[in-house]
């Protein structure tokens, strides 16, 4: 080969070369602004979504202010039941749960009465049913909205009536699950209750609201509130029903 020969390959090679390079300067330039481009992206869409979280919480804040302060307003003088009643009173239809009643406990067969019997029954132990103390469950959990049920509980014998979330124990002795820390919100109908209260209610009801996250107990008869317990659960809420020796529960159909 001649040098001139030799010299124009390697001129062509180092065209080449240099075409090459520039094509990868030019690669590498596109890929930081599209690297600049993809984190300013990502951090648009941090914000966007922080914004709609906040806008969510302030929905949800609203809803449970415009709930809250509907109650007080159309509540008037009197604290209890009619708010609901005149509103939206949200029936629940509540039976009985046969598969968590006490061994003790009798049922009637339309699953709305129970008393405590004087033996204990033979029944199949489960993880849901109360061994400890004479106690049921409604049959139907609540995890949102708002709902309403009565009882009549009669005037003899201890009773108690509210709610309990799903996750309570049901073997356990009373003092160490019944309380609203533990996740059971109920109003205890003693003699010594029922003398602090000055009134023997024979008619409970039941007002849970989700959107309040709170729990109303009141006398069904006169429509004021016993008890308001303040509640923040994610899991479900039951009907609870307590009943001790002479005393006698009904569930009742709501009077619209």
């Amino acid at each position: 080969m001649s040098a001139y020969c030799l010299m124009l390959v390697l001129l062509l090679s180092c065209c080449t070369m240099r075409i090459h390079t520039s094509d990868l300067e030019k690669l590498l330039e596109e890929n930081k602004l599209l690297s600049h481009k993809i984190e300013i992206l990502q951090k648009e869409k941090e914000i966007l979504e922080k914004e709609q979280e906040r806008n969510r919480n302030e929905l949800g804040s609203t809803r449970r202010l415009s709930c809250c302060s509907r109650q007080r307003r159309d509540r008037g003088t009197v604290e209890g039941s009619e708010v609901w009643r005149r509103g939206d009173p949200s029936p629940a239809n509540v039976t009985l749960d046969s598969e968590t009643a006490h061994p003790r406990l009798i049922l009637s067969n339309d699953l709305k009465s129970v008393r405590l019997g004087n033996t204990t029954q033979e029944l199949p132990d489960n993880p849901k049913r109360f061994t400890s103390d004479p106690c049921i469950l409604g049959s139907k959990g609540f995890s949102y909205g708002m709902h309403t049920w009565e009882v009549e509980v009669g005037d003899e014998g201890d009773r108690a009536v509210g709610a309990m979330k799903e996750s309570v124990g049901r073997k356990e002795d009373f003092p160490r699950r019944h309380s609203p820390e533990k996740g059971t919100w109920a109003v205890y109908l003693t003699e010594e209750s029922l003398k602090s209260m000055g009134e023997r209610p024979k008619k409970l009801g039941v007002h849970l609201s989700f959107d309040c996250r709170k729990l109303n107990i009141y006398n069904a008869e006169t429509m004021k509130r016993i008890w308001t317990f303040y509640i923040e659960v994610d899991e479900k809420i039951f009907p609870f029903f307590c009943i001790g020796p002479g005393a006698e529960m009904k569930i009742t159909d709501l009077e619209l």
